[in-house]
């Protein structure tokens, strides 16, 4: 079964395990000693990885505050652990194998069409881990303000947006579901 699904997780400023600085450096392996439990990457492999959305600025902090300053968004007064951004992480069921470059790229134009108003900070594929996946920084713009929870919502928005990706990229790969299948329908 070939699937691809995405995750949404909200992004704070600091202080958080999932704030900026933080996952700049997850995502740019710049940190030293990075191997964990849960994350294995191969560092002889991380050249290998590509900056669909490069960083234009020397920080993922600066850009994402450049984002918000230019759409005249007043955030001096929100409090610190507000989420600024939104991760999204696109990945493949372990063993598909395609052009991974035009099919994240194809994933970034359709999250451009699902969330017009999010502008995307950054966007790297990851080929030196398991199985190569895409890490996306937006800003979560709603009707012209920020608001992190409603791009990240729940379950149902889950479902709903994992449907969507599946059904954009389909006619393009061969896809066979967007769903999770347990027990006897798998």
């Amino acid at each position: 079964m070939n699937r691809v699904t995405v995750m949404v997780e909200t992004i704070k400023r600091a202080g958080h395990s999932k704030s900026l600085k933080l996952v700049q450096k997850h995502n740019l392996r710049q940190m030293h000693v990075y191997q964990s439990r849960t994350v294995r990457f191969d560092e002889d492999k991380s050249y290998e990885n590509v900056e669909l959305v490069p960083l234009n600025k020397p920080s993922l902090p600066d850009v994402v505050f450049s984002i918000i300053e230019n759409l005249g968004i007043d955030y001096s007064k929100f409090k610190k652990n507000r989420g600024y951004a939104s991760e999204f992480l696109f990945s493949v069921t372990a063993g598909y194998e395609c052009n991974f470059v035009d099919f994240y790229n194809d994933c970034l134009n359709w999250l451009r069409t699902y969330h017009p108003e999010c502008l995307i900070a950054h966007a790297i594929i990851h080929f030196d881990e398991a199985t190569p996946h895409m890490h996306v920084i937006v800003v979560p713009i709603v009707n012209g303000e920020l608001q992190a929870d409603k791009i990240k919502r729940y379950k149902g928005e889950t479902r709903k947006r994992n449907k969507s990706l599946y059904e954009y990229l389909t006619p393009k790969y061969d896809l066979t579901s967007d769903e999770q299948l347990k027990g006897a329908i798998k």
